[in-house]
């Protein structure tokens, strides 16, 4: 019996491997799932994080869960990232999952959350639209008066869109490897 509570000091004292962020938090999160009830910050010391480093990592996963969700897109040689709420919707959700709030007002809430979701999706789609089938670069008449103007052009009505048009392309063949 002894020998085994001696190995367990052992390996108690042994030097804990460096982890990255990423295996902390999943330490972190892995013991508060096995806990079934309220438990000291002192208990993560099982885990082999002191409780002053306990405390900042806990205030920093707070934080982070506090904030608009986000995905994570990964492509070949990029990851993005995609904004999946607002700040609206991640207030709704800290004010759903607060146990302390009345259950009738978190119910409303929730059957405001999920359209105000559904309505940014369907914004955030329509601007992705819109970029794609406005790529093609368009001034108004008087952003082309200006462009003209501000590089020297010559033109002999500035009221003639059509001329303001014909000015400017010109000038982008011209200049085609210049940025504007």
């Amino acid at each position: 019996m002894k020998k085994e509570s001696k190995k367990t000091l052992k390996e108690i004292r042994k030097k804990p491997k460096r982890r990255n962020m990423l295996e902390r938090v999943e330490e972190i999160f892995n013991f508060i799932e096995k806990q079934y009830e309220v438990f000291p910050k002192s208990r993560l010391k099982e885990i082999g994080i002191n409780p002053s480093s306990a405390e900042n990592w806990l205030k920093l996963i707070e934080y982070i869960q506090n904030q608009p969700r986000i995905r994570l897109i990964s492509s070949k040689n990029n990851l993005l990232i995609e904004k999946i709420e607002g700040k609206y919707q991640a207030m709704i959700r800290k004010v759903i999952t607060d146990e302390t709030m009345p259950y009738e007002q978190r119910s409303i809430l929730m059957s405001n959350y999920l359209p105000s979701l559904y309505t940014r999706e369907k914004l955030e789609l329509d601007r992705h639209r819109n970029e794609k089938k406005n790529s093609k670069f368009s001034l108004s008449k008087l952003e082309l008066v200006k462009f003209v103007e501000e590089n020297f052009l010559e033109v002999k009505n500035k009221n003639d869109l059509k001329e303001l048009k014909e000015v400017y392309h010109k000038w982008l063949k011209d200049n085609k490897n210049l940025e504007i």
